[in-house]
C-alpha cells in the first residue's frame, strides 16, 4: 500500500487547512482542522469514498507545478475511477488537450511559464466548452473564480471530500 505524506501540511505554519463550501468559517472558506499526522493511504481514500460514493467515470486534467499536489490529487481521483492526465504549467496543459480533451480541467493560477489567468484565456478562445475549476490560496480563491467567470473553485489546501464534490458535480457518475 502507497503512504502519501498529505502535500497540504505545509500550508499555514504546518497546520494544514481544509476548504469547505458547505460549512464556511469566521475566516470565509477555509476552516482550520488540527494536524493529526497528516498521512494518507491513497488506497484507503480510495476505498473510502468508493464505498460512500460508487465508481465514477470521466477525464480530468489537473494543471499545477507543484508535483506533491499533481500526484496526490491524480491518485485520489484514479481511486475514484476517474482518469486523470496531470501538467505541470499551462503550456503542457494546452498541449495535453489538443491531443485528448478532458471532461474538467483543475488549474492551479500561480504557475510558471504560462500561469493559470493566461492559460483559462487561452482555453476561453478555443475550448470554451470545457468547465475549468481555479485551484489557488484560500483567501482569494471565491474572488478569482467570479472575477474570471470559471465553473468554480477549490481553496487550497482542500479536503479530499471537497476535491471529489466538486469533480463530481461536472463528471456524470456510472
Amino acid at each position: 500500500m502507497a503512504v502519501m505524506a498529505a502535500p497540504i501540511s505545509r500550508y499555514r505554519g504546518g497546520a494544514p487547512l481544509f476548504a469547505s463550501a458547505d460549512e464556511p468559517s469566521a475566516e470565509g472558506d477555509v476552516r482550520a482542522m488540527p494536524a493529526t499526522g497528516a498521512v494518507w493511504s491513497a488506497q484507503t481514500v480510495g476505498e473510502q469514498a468508493r464505498e460512500a460514493r460508487g465508481a465514477a467515470t470521466g477525464a480530468v486534467l489537473v494543471v499545477d507545478d507543484d508535483r506533491d499536489i499533481r500526484d496526490l490529487i491524480r491518485v485520489v481521483l484514479e481511486e475514484e475511477g476517474y482518469s486523470v492526465v496531470t501538467a505541470e504549467n499551462g503550456e503542457q496543459a494546452l498541449a495535453s488537450i489538443a491531443r485528448r480533451r478532458p471532461d474538467l480541467i483543475l488549474l492551479d493560477l500561480t504557475m510558471p511559464v504560462l500561469n493559470g489567468w493566461q492559460t483559462r484565456a487561452r482555453l476561453a478562445e478555443s475550448w470554451p466548452e470545457i468547465p475549468i475549476v481555479f485551484m489557488t490560496a484560500g483567501f482569494r480563491a471565491r474572488a478569482e473564480a467570479e472575477a474570471y467567470h470559471v465553473a468554480g473553485y477549490l481553496a487550497k489546501p482542500f479536503d479530499v471530500d471537497d476535491l471529489l464534490r466538486v469533480v463530481s458535480r461536472f463528471i456524470a457518475r456510472g
